[in-house]
C-alpha cells in the first residue's frame, strides 16, 4: 500500500466495517495507528474480528500487515505515541528475534475503540522450534 491516500482508504474501510457491525468507533484510536504505520502499510492481509457480548459488538478489531522497514514496528509504535517507553526486556524482543530468526513481515492488532494492541512477527518457511525461541534473552522464561 502506498503512503497518503492509501492510509485514508484503509481508515474509511475500518470506519465502514465498524458502522456495519454497530461497533463503537473512535477516530482518535484509529488514525494515530495508521499515521504511525503510514509508509509501512502493505497490500497484504487486513483481518476484521468482532467481540460480541450479549448480542452486541463491544469492539471491532483489525489486523494489518506491515513491512518491517528500517525502523521496525516497535520503534514506529513508540514514535507514534502508541506505546509507552519502558525499561523492560520486551523493548528488545523484536530486535532480539530478528537477530536470530528470519522475519518475513509483521502484523499489528488494533481496535476501533481501544486503539493499538500488539505486534506479531511472521516467520517464513518452516515452523520455529519453541526451544530455540526460548533461548532468546528477552523471551519470558514461562
Amino acid at each position: 500500500m502506498s503512503e497518503g491516500t492509501e492510509a485514508e482508504k484503509l481508515y474509511s474501510a475500518i470506519e465502514e466495517a465498524a458502522r456495519l457491525v454497530a461497533a463503537s468507533f473512535s477516530r482518535d484510536m484509529v488514525w494515530p495507528v495508521l499515521e504511525a504505520f503510514r509508509d509501512a502499510l502493505t497490500d497484504g492481509a487486513i483481518i476484521f474480528s468482532a467481540q460480541v457480548n450479549a448480542g452486541r459488538v463491544g469492539e471491532l478489531e483489525y489486523t494489518v500487515q506491515v513491512s518491517p522497514g528500517s525502523e521496525g514496528p516497535y520503534a514506529r509504535a513508540l514514535a507514534g505515541g502508541l506505546l509507552p517507553r519502558q525499561d523492560h526486556p520486551v523493548a528488545g524482543l523484536l530486535s532480539d528475534i530478528e537477530e536470530r530468526v528470519a522475519v518475513e513481515d509483521y502484523f499489528i492488532d488494533c481496535g476501533v475503540a481501544g486503539g493499538f494492541k500488539k505486534i506479531y512477527a511472521q516467520f517464513p518457511g518452516d515452523l520455529q522450534k519453541v526451544s530455540e525461541l526460548a533461548r532468546i534473552p528477552s523471551v519470558p522464561r514461562s
